[in-house]
């Protein structure tokens, strides 16, 4: 990013969401959906962030 001394751009996002599993047989199973779903949600975040901002 290019950016100068007077450069006051910034971004914010919340997320506020609700996630229900349904068809996991244990808690490993539903952590790793877990974490692999919150992984792409952060990454997305992350690009529209860094896009906006650019």
């Amino acid at each position: 990013m290019n950016s100068t001394a007077n450069d006051n751009r910034s971004v914010s996002q919340t997320f506020h969401s609700t996630t229900n599993i349904h068809g996991v047989h244990d808690t490993r199973e539903a952590g790793r959906m877990m974490e692999g779903t919150f992984g792409r949600m952060h990454g997305l975040a992350l690009e529209n962030a860094q896009s906006a901002i650019a």
